[in-house]
């Protein structure tokens, strides 16, 4: 693992933790029966994949999380210090430690899963303006929508690249990942005060619907700007993430970078007047994949890692799609063997590979 730059401002992670619990089939998941396969448990969490990759990546990184009461909330924040997370600003709840249940396809996608993230509702806004002073002087802030709204809302009305009332050349970069499609919705109109989000496309078009879900009056609320072109909210449905990125900026809801994963077509980006989508290299050219669980989680500390060090909007793209296909061959959600030399290694496949098609 590399060294953290223990001298250096820290990048926050605010969000979930949790025991993983996986069952892969041996062969081709057939549903509503049982499949033959194993099962294994690791430690997990969006935030938590986050913040452990950042550090592999040679970040100093602090957790906010919330970690139970039980023998296992015990021994994953002990596992959280020995990989080098400062977790000193998490919460202890009596409570069950928070869980995540899944079944994997015999290519390790996901069937299905069940998220019991209860313990998560404990971080406040009252507990982040608690944190505030380490907040303030962060690189950068990730979080994920585990979270409340509530606290979602309070990092962007304090840090928010459009109102936030932290406004000096020191403003931490704010990151967000959606998670899934039933909490990206916690975000409705916020994702404009966001400097990065990187959202499947699913989650993508939750982004794009917004106005069109049923929460019209708590957008409204929110204050949507007025006056950018309008997209036809059919058009997000045909799968084309510039339609999608237009129809979130028609509701003036697009984050200062905007990057869409599409799954085995790579990644597209919306960012500082360009665009595109960077492919992801031949099959014969990428690590064998074991597990896709952790894959979103590390190419946002790809993106983290990349923003910190400085590059334009497609060079972010190779890294986070080097840091997915990492995670993706490894059986536990972040590699234990993740570091920046690899990750600089496979982005320069990537890149030769973009350049090319």
């Amino acid at each position: 693992m590399a060294a953290a730059n223990t001298l250096s401002p820290p990048v926050v992670v605010i969000g979930g933790a949790n025991v993983d619990i996986q069952g892969k089939s041996s062969a081709q998941f057939r549903i509503g029966d049982s499949n033959p396969g194993t099962i294994g448990t690791a430690f997990g969490g969006v935030g938590r994949n986050v913040a452990e990759a950042c550090v592999r990546l040679g970040l100093k990184v602090s957790l906010i999380t919330v970690f139970g009461g039980d023998p296992e909330g015990k021994l994953m924040e002990e596992d959280c210090r020995a990989k080098g997370m400062d977790t000193d600003l998490s919460l202890r709840w009596e409570g069950p430690n928070a869980r995540y249940l899944c079944a994997l396809d015999a290519d390790g996608s996901l069937v299905g899963a069940v998220a019991d993230m209860e313990a998560m509702d404990a971080l406040s806004p009252s507990h982040l303006q608690a944190s505030a002073t380490v907040l303030d002087r962060a690189t950068c802030i990730v979080v994920d929508t585990n979270i409340p709204h509530e606290s979602i809302a309070w990092l962007c009305r304090r840090y928010g690249r459009k109102s936030g009332i932290v406004r000096d050349a020191g403003r931490p970069m704010l990151f967000l990942d959606t998670v899934s499609e039933t909490k990206a919705v916690k975000a409705l109109g916020l994702f404009g005060e966001f400097d990065c989000i990187k959202p499947n496309m699913a989650e993508a078009r939750v982004m794009a619907d917004a106005r069109e879900t049923g929460e019209s009056r708590f957008m409204a609320s929110t204050g949507y700007s007025k006056g950018l072109p309008s997209v036809p909210s059919q058009a997000v449905s045909e799968g084309d993430p510039e339609l999608v990125k237009r129809r979130i900026e028609s509701l003036g809801q697009l984050p200062g970078e905007l990057y869409i994963s599409l799954g085995p077509r790579g990644m597209y980006y919306g960012a500082k007047g360009e665009a595109g989508v960077v492919p992801l290299p031949p099959e014969e050219l990428r690590p064998l994949v074991r597990n896709r669980s952790g894959a979103g989680d590390c190419a946002l500390a790809g993106l983290v890692w990349a923003s910190i060090e400085g590059y334009r909007p497609r060079e972010k793209v190779y890294y986070a799609l080097a840091a997915a296909l990492l995670a993706a061959a490894s059986p536990l959600p972040v590699p234990e063997d993740m570091d920046e030399k690899k990750l600089q290694d496979l982005a320069a496949l990537i890149a030769e590979r973009g350049q090319k098609s």
